[in-house]
């Protein structure tokens, strides 16, 4: 289990190297693996608690349908959602397990965004009939065949990471269930479309 100071440090790195990718930087100040020189790990964490965990959680969740909102303008307004996309699901699920194993003192509210997600992976992003994660639902969480009906291994290994982030606080029978099963449709499908 990663100690908070490792756990900000993996996120700041992950964050800077996101950011100088997106803003066209190339190579950024996370090279290394190193936090930067000049904010100490505490003001990251600051940071991180503030402006990013702060802006996005409770924000982001769904309790209409469920699982995450993913569109948003500037100002932070939500936009139309069409589709919900496995990555991004898996993803948002994730980012409070984590938060809820690196800070043991500070689970509420992160263990309930938590559950949120893994119920919405569950109930709408699950293929019931053939098993995995389905790509991309409709807004209200229903299958859309106009929308890639097939799998793919990306979409898979981000439902399988969020439940394996998961389970490090707490392995439920339908978190582990879901963990072997993609890791038996991983193993499966030899780089075919399942």
């Amino acid at each position: 289990m990663l100690s908070r100071r490792e756990f900000v440090k993996a996120e700041w790195c992950s964050l800077a190297v996101w950011n100088g990718r997106a803003l066209g930087r190339g190579e950024s100040a996370a090279a290394g693996g190193q936090l930067p020189p000049g904010p100490q790990w505490r003001d990251v964490e600051r940071v991180l608690w503030d402006k990013i965990l702060g802006a996005w959680y409770p924000r982001c969740l769904d309790k209409t349908v469920r699982g995450v909102h993913q569109d948003y303008d500037e100002a932070w307004n939500r936009l139309p959602t069409r589709v919900k996309f496995i990555v991004y699901q898996g993803r948002m699920t994730w980012v409070p397990a984590a938060v809820a194993v690196a800070y043991p003192d500070r689970q509420d509210p992160w263990i309930g965004y938590v559950r949120h997600g893994l119920q919405y992976l569950r109930e709408a992003m699950w293929d019931r009939a053939n098993g995995g994660f389905l790509e991309l639902v409709d807004a209200d969480g229903r299958p859309d065949p106009r929308y890639r009906p097939w799998k793919q291994m990306y979409g898979q290994a981000f439902g399988l990471y969020a439940a394996a982030k998961a389970s490090q606080w707490k392995a439920s029978y339908h978190v582990v269930r879901a963990l072997l099963f993609t890791i038996d449709l991983l193993k499966d499908s030899n780089g075919r479309r399942s």
